[in-house]
């Protein structure tokens, strides 16, 4: 079988371009396209999430902002509250007292109100109240004011303060006292505030007569259409916050207007408007703008407008890009410019690459696990008001069973008064209702109508009075319906009338008194007089099964929810998980709140306001200082007389977060830190030993032989350090030898009778095979020889010294030069077991009889250059290389010399020497340098030439060993 070899592909230069091209695109895309790809994605993705984190922040700020100017903007509050601080001043003289201050408000407030001063005995002050109303029906309206915040008015005093404030009922003057009061919707007199101060504790200071002590203010809507509270408060934002604008928008006719007027002028702010308002958006952006709108009434909108925020400043972005293109025209100009993506030795190019590699990857790592736990950080937020408001739902669902409990221990009291033998052991029984705190009222109602048992715990007499009347007709009215017995007397034709309105009130959708009688022994849901409360019914009856007495429980829901929150509201508070305080507080004042804390009760107060007023939870975060809070208000399915505000710092969820960012830290820091360590290793187990190379690489070039490379393992690497210790000691070695070798030559010039000799070698390795040699013969000749040994090396060396032993041992006198070389000859055939040639050109020169005898073994024939004649003569002679064949006889010639004569010896390592234009030396142009320097001495001849070799050949390194001897008669 014949085995045959793949045919090898055609040379195609096209299909390399495409690989160079394909090569050089995806190292671009690599080192160049691909990072600055990431980093601009990365930095955009940093901007925009930053820039909606601060939007987010900016439209709570300009929201907060314009709550604020609402309130300034709200001229009947800003009034009144001005009214409010004027009163505290008034027994300050100057500038800062109350007088300066009301007569501020009545320039910036003209015909918007009527206000009246009282001193502290209920007088009118006449220098400082308006003259509208009698002084005397003015006092006695203060005085009914003040009265009805405790007991209800009589019809006369009722009809004097519907007289003086014109309106047709006075319910809801209880709680109108330092609050605006809205009488009726009119231009003048259409709010009512007033306000007094108590009298203070008796080490207070003495008040001076005539101190103003309360007021009453009417004010007129009809004073308040130029706005001046909005247009002061817009003035005053304008600056306090030089970078924002504030307005407002007026809405009418199809028409947007803007106040000021300079905004109108913006088209792009119309036009966001106009998006803005139809799709019922809060925030908007134009250019270069964020615009916040907060409803101000149906046709009107506050107006804020701010520049849209940055993170990176404009300025860092142009760096970074000049950065990215910079780096782009460099990766892109090495490529272009073929010298490659790295430079540098290889350990820096290795570990360029690997941090490169792992550098980048940690970067992303550690900015894409900073946004991570940043939206990590929302998340536990989130869940931590989850948590917040499930613990207030399953606590508002308690509320029933704290019913249930006190249903079951009314059951378990009536159960032991059943057991009772007399009515005053029954009784007695009862007592223990007593010391169930919601219950406010029972009644152990006889046939007769007449109560046995009575327990009234509740505060409004009036109220008392009447539900006291209602509850023993509906115990009677049962009880009859229960010993079936149709009486018609007085109570019972008032409960056969009102018992649709009993339907309405026990619950409605068909509840009447024989629904009552067959769920006794349980809590009732019912209103009485709007007051929402759960009614208890349990009868006793005698033996012969006739009810003999009715107890009825009442209990409000109001005391209920206090009872049950007072109880059980700390135990709340105490979570093993999480920190939180809670606080229940009354959505109507005569509710008393139930606080676990009295910090911050202005804002507990503020989010329970909000949760009255949408009905629904409210979640907001505030911060004091560097501690941020988050607050949730609920209001409950069946807790329903209070609002619970929770209040959680969020100290432990930005401590997770800096746990889990130590955490994220630690890896990206572990991924360096194992960077770092294979980096070494790299660093020990390939840099070291490239870096060990290359020394000695620098050593071999310095010639520093002495140097050996440390191997630092057993592996490639060690063997390529190995071998190359062993060719260090061999070159060790070879300079060894070369000193051996220059040795051999001539020592310098030498000079017999009036000739002038000097040679010079320069070996194209560190030993060569060129041999020269002259000096003087026992007989006074100048003897010398020039050779070349074929080949290069140790091997041209040996035969070197071998010919310099062979021609200087003999000292036999008179000896011809063809003798010499026939020797020679002969010794090179005998003694070299392989063929070795060498040429050789031999001459003995008389210097009494200026004659030169010579003879040529193969070598380049000698320039002579006579003196006075142009032109260079050669001095044929052909003849057989030394070493090449046995018997060859070698003839001489002889050449006369005359002063001037020189005559040059070379080896064919000058001819053949590169010149820069690639062409070589050749024997003319080495005829012309020879004929430039031979009128010189001879040493100055030899370094000519070498000067003229160096500056014309293309390397600084010979192709070939280069000798030269000059020989010249000086006289």
């Amino acid at each position: 079988m014949t085995a045959t070899s793949p045919t090898p592909p055609p040379n195609l230069p096209w299909t390399r371009g495409l690989i160079l091209l394909g090569r050089g695109l995806l190292a671009f895309w690599v080192f160049a396209a691909f990072p600055v790809l990431v980093l601009q994605i990365a930095l955009a993705q940093i901007e925009a999430m930053e820039v909606e984190a601060r939007l987010d922040r900016h439209e709570a700020t300009q929201e907060k902002r314009l709550g604020k100017l609402l309130a300034i903007g709200d001229d009947v509050g800003l009034l009144c509250q001005m009214l409010r601080g004027s009163l505290s001043r008034m027994g300050i003289p100057g500038p800062g007292g109350g007088r300066a201050r009301l007569r501020r408000l009545e320039r910036l407030f003209p015909g918007a109100f009527d206000v009246y001063w009282f001193d502290g005995d209920g007088r009118v002050i006449p220098g400082l109240s308006a003259g509208r109303h009698p002084r005397r029906a003015t006092e006695m309206v203060f005085r009914a004011l003040r009265k009805v915040e405790k007991t209800p008015l009589t019809h006369n005093e009722e009809g004097l303060v519907m007289s003086f404030l014109r309106i047709t009922s006075a319910d809801g003057l209880a709680a109108s006292r330092d609050r605006p009061f809205r009488l009726l919707r009119r231009e003048t007199d259409g709010f009512l505030f007033w306000n007094v101060q108590e009298h203070g504790p008796a080490t207070a200071p003495p008040v001076a007569t005539g101190t103003p002590r309360g007021f009453i203010a009417l004010l007129h809507p009809a004073g308040f259409r130029r706005n001046p509270a909005l247009q002061a408060g817009l003035r005053l934002f304008g600056r306090r916050y030089p970078a924002d604008r504030y307005g407002r928008v007026a809405l009418g006719g199809g028409r947007i207007r803007l106040f000021p007027t300079s905004l109108g002028l913006r088209s792009d702010l119309r036009r966001g408007l106009l998006a803005a308002l139809g799709r019922y958006d809060r925030q908007f952006e134009t250019e270069g703008s964020v615009v916040t709108l907060l409803r101000r009434s149906p046709t009107e909108y506050l107006l804020a407008l701010s520049p849209r925020p940055r993170f990176f400043r404009p300025v860092t972005w142009t760096a970074f890009h000049l950065a990215c293109a910079a780096w782009i025209l460099v990766v892109a100009g090495r490529l272009l410019g073929g010298g490659g993506l790295l430079w540098g030795p290889i350990p820096r190019k290795l570990m360029g690459l690997f941090f490169f590699a792992v550098g980048t990857p940690a970067l992303v790592l550690l900015v894409i696990g900073f946004y991570a736990l940043r939206d990590h950080g929302n998340v536990l937020r989130q869940n931590l008001e989850t948590r917040i408001r499930q613990k207030l739902a399953l606590y508002d669902r308690h509320l029933s069973s704290e019913l249930a409990r006190l249903e079951a221990r009314l059951n378990q009291i009536v159960g032991r008064a059943r057991l009772a033998r007399s009515p005053g052991a029954r009784n007695q029984a009862l007592e223990e209702i007593r010391t169930e705190s919601p219950l406010d009222q029972a009644f152990l109602v006889d046939q007769t109508g007449s109560a046995a048992f009575m327990l009234n715990d509740t505060m409004g007499i009036e109220l008392t009075r009447k539900r006291n009347n209602l509850s023993l007709i509906l115990c009677r009215e049962v009880l009859r319906r229960l010993n079936k017995s149709i009486v018609f007397d007085a109570g019972s034709i008032v409960a056969q009338a009102t018992e649709s309105m009993f339907d309405s009130l026990v619950g409605g959708g068909g509840t009447d008194f024989d629904k009552l009688s067959r769920e006794m022994g349980k809590f009732t849901e019912m209103t009485f007089f709007d007051e929402s409360a759960f009614l208890y019914l349990d009868a006793f009856f005698n033996r012969e099964g006739q009810a003999e007495s009715l107890l009825l429980v009442h209990m409000s829901r109001d005391r209920l929810e206090r009872s049950f929150l007072a109880k059980t509201l700390r135990g709340l508070v105490r979570q093993p998980d999480f920190s939180w305080r809670v606080n229940a507080l009354g959505v109507i004042s005569r509710f008393e709140d139930v606080l676990t804390t009295r910090d911050d009760l202005g804002q507990y107060d503020r989010i329970a306001q909000a949760v009255m007023a949408t009905r629904g939870a409210v979640r907001e975060v505030t911060a004091s200082g560097t501690e941020e809070s988050l607050w949730v208000g609920l209001a409950g399915q069946n807790i329903t007389r209070y609002v619970l505000v929770a209040r959680a710092p969020l100290g432990p969820v930005g401590e997770r977060l800096q746990v889990l960012w130590g955490w994220l830290v630690a890896v990206a820091l572990l991924i360096f830190l194992a960077t770092g360590v294979i980096a070494v290793l790299l660093l020990e187990n390939i840099l070291a030993p490239v870096e060990s190379l290359q020394t000695g690489i620098n050593a071999i070039q310095g010639r520093q032989f002495d140097h050996r490379i440390p191997i630092h393992a057993d592996d490639e690497l060690g063997h390529v350090s190995s071998l190359m210790n062993t060719m260090i000691e061999g070159m060790h070695d070879l300079q060894v030898a070369k000193i051996v070798q220059e040795s051999l030559f001539p020592a310098g010039d030498l000079a017999v009778g009036g000739y002038g000799i000097r040679g010079r070698s320069r070996a194209m390795a560190d030993i060569g095979g060129d041999y020269y040699d002259y000096f003087q013969g026992p007989d006074g000749r100048l003897i010398g020889l020039i050779g070349d040994v074929s080949g290069h090396g140790v091997s041209a060396a040996l035969i070197m010294g071998m010919a310099k032993c062979a021609l200087t041992m003999d000292e036999t006198p008179g000896r011809s030069v063809t003798e010499m070389m026939m020797a020679f000859n002969r010794f090179l055939l005998k003694t070299i077991k392989r063929k070795k040639m060498m040429t050789m050109f031999c001459f003995a020169l008389d210097p009494a009889g200026h004659e030169l005898t010579f003879a040529n073994a193969g070598h380049n024939y000698p320039f002579l250059q006579r003196a006075g004649v142009a032109g260079v003569e050669e001095l044929k002679q052909d003849s057989m290389p030394l070493g090449v064949r046995a018997g060859v006889k070698y003839t001489t010639s002889v050449l006369p010399l005359r002063p001037g004569d020189a005559i040059l010896l070379y080896t064919d390592g000058l001819v053949e020497a590169p010149l820069h234009n690639g062409e070589q030396v050749g024997y003319d142009l080495a005829k012309d340098w020879f004929a430039r320097a031979a009128h010189l001495p001879p040493d100055q001849v030899v370094d000519r030439l070498f000067q003229k070799f160096d500056e014309e050949t293309a390397s600084d390194q010979p192709s070939d060993d280069v000798s030269l001897i000059c020989l010249k008669r000086l006289a």
